[in-house]
């Protein structure tokens, strides 16, 4: 199955930092495809690109704290509880918001 990325997305980095991945963006003058997310960790809002492939990378086995072979996992494949995700989710909306980016909410 290949790996892709999912816009809204939450996804745990191999050393047990959460992210939430906004979506997909292209370098205008390379075209390469970057990754723009932000941490879960940080107090305040931090914006982070990095190229899509590497994002998606398998690790070095026995390299991850929590036994995972990617550098960034979906949640889904993480076993993270409802709760845990909506407290994370929660989070996101409000650094959104610090960002003064849109939460569509219905």
């Amino acid at each position: 199955m290949e790996r892709r990325i999912i816009p809204g997305g939450l996804y745990r980095h191999y050393k047990n930092n959460w992210y939430f991945v906004i979506g997909e963006s292209t370098h205008t003058e390379t075209r390469e495809v970057f990754v723009t997310y932000f941490p879960l960790y940080l107090p305040g809002p931090a914006l982070f690109v990095r190229p899509r492939d590497m994002f998606l990378e398998p690790i070095e086995a026995g390299k991850s704290i929590v036994g995972q072979e990617f550098r960034f996992l979906e949640s889904d494949a993480t076993g993270i509880s409802i709760q845990d995700k909506v407290e994370l989710l929660t989070k996101a909306q409000n650094l959104l918001r610090l960002m003064g980016l849109s939460v569509v909410e219905e």
